[in-house]
């Protein structure tokens, strides 16, 4: 497979069904050695993955997936609203919103006082620039990449990134605010 370009990827991720959008982000985090259940249609209660892991400690994790455009940030009512799946599922250990775009500051803001780890658009792009070769049947290649200059990223999963200390809403501002440089 020919490596898509960050451009491309993130052109095939608007073009992209939701249902199918939500079957990438099981797939990535299966690729993390996690078991994933996509639940589908509108009984999900704002659960549309679940990701569990037993070793090395047991984990549960609830994803919302949101296939949104660039002009449709996420903000504090849709945090707020994903905040109660904490509630819903016993025994669940992080609440995850994923995105295609982006999260408003008031949103960031919310989700780290009520624990809730964001993945926005960046974030997304670099896990599937990592793992394209297992992504094949999500990516197609529409042409040659051209552009050879593509920037370097640090190479860490989407579990690392959500187990460190630092909330992920801080690391995606980071990354972003580090791009802008």
């Amino acid at each position: 497979m020919t490596e898509l370009s960050e451009d491309e990827i993130k052109h095939q991720l608007q073009q992209m069904d939701p249902y199918e959008f939500e079957e990438l982000v099981a797939e990535l985090w299966g690729l993390q050695g996690y078991e994933t259940k996509v639940r589908k249609g509108s009984g999900d209660r704002g659960i549309d993955i679940e990701a569990t892991k037993e070793n090395p400690c047991k984990q549960k994790i609830l994803i919302q997936a949101k296939r949104y455009g660039d002009d449709n940030k996420i903000g504090s009512e849709e945090v707020r609203k994903y905040a109660t799946l904490y509630q819903q599922v016993s025994d669940v250990d992080i609440v995850v919103i994923v995105t295609t775009s982006k999260f408003t500051k008031e949103g960031t803001s919310l989700a780290r006082d009520l624990d809730i780890r964001l993945v926005d658009k960046s974030s997304i792009t670099n896990q599937i620039e990592m793992h394209a070769d297992e992504l094949d049947t999500f990516l197609h290649d529409e042409e040659e990449d051209t552009d050879e200059s593509s920037e370097e990223y640090e190479e860490k999963s989407l579990s690392d990134l959500i187990m460190e200390e630092k909330p992920l809403s801080d690391l995606i501002i980071e990354e972003n605010n580090n791009k802008n440089r």
